[in-house]
């Protein structure tokens, strides 16, 4: 029986953040493994096509309305645990 390629792993893979032996294993096996590589080609296509249309949408500023949000959550998580002095603050926009 051969490696079991967890969905996890073949993402690691895909994203590059494999070792590169592990990386070389996993290629080899995707290699002996038509049905495998066809489903790992269709995430890094489906990948590929996020990045395209989100990309963009990443790069941007988060908006103040939303920095509002979160600085009102991560106070109130900080008081629930007893708060870290200057822990929950967020840099101010550019």
């Amino acid at each position: 029986m051969g490696m079991i390629l967890s969905h996890d792993i073949v993402n690691a893979y895909l994203d590059d953040a494999l070792e590169p032996e592990r990386a070389l294993e996993i290629a080899a096996t995707l290699a002996s493994r038509p049905g495998d590589a066809a489903a790992a080609e269709a995430i890094r296509a489906q990948c590929c096509a996020l990045h395209a249309l989100f990309d963009d949408v990443l790069r941007q500023p988060v908006p103040d309305r939303l920095r509002a949000v979160l600085r009102r959550h991560r106070a109130h998580t900080l008081r629930r645990r007893g708060g870290v002095r200057g822990a929950g603050t967020i840099p101010a926009a550019r």
